[in-house]
């Protein structure tokens, strides 16, 4: 399970964090495929596990762009790979999120809550 973050902002570390219900010692590998716009193919990073879920640290300063696509995959010894998220074909459909500037973000955040 994957619940995207609302807001990836373009000057600040996001966690992505995927849990899993598959038994431990049925799992291969679990990974992240992502990828920016100034990227040309998708990256594969191999993630471990930590306190309880696997996690990758996405960091915009490092990785350029001003958004920022991605999936998960599990691996399981019997040969079969799941991933997340999936179109109604059962597709990979990326992730697609945006890189917001912080600065602005919250500059709109507090001009909707004036009176």
């Amino acid at each position: 399970m994957h619940l995207p973050p609302k807001i990836v902002f373009d000057d600040r570390l996001t966690k992505l964090q995927l849990y899993v219900d598959i038994p431990e010692d049925s799992i291969e590998t679990v990974s992240i495929f992502y990828r920016t716009n100034t990227m040309e193919n998708m990256q594969e990073i191999i993630l471990a596990k930590e306190k309880g879920s696997y996690s990758f640290n996405f960091d915009p300063g490092i990785q350029g762009g001003d958004s920022v696509a991605y999936f998960f995959t599990v691996a399981v010894k019997d040969q079969s790979i799941h991933a997340t998220p999936l179109d109604i074909n059962g597709k990979i459909k990326p992730y697609n999120k945006p890189l917001v500037d912080a600065i602005k973000y919250y500059e709109e955040r507090l001009k909707s809550l004036k009176w």
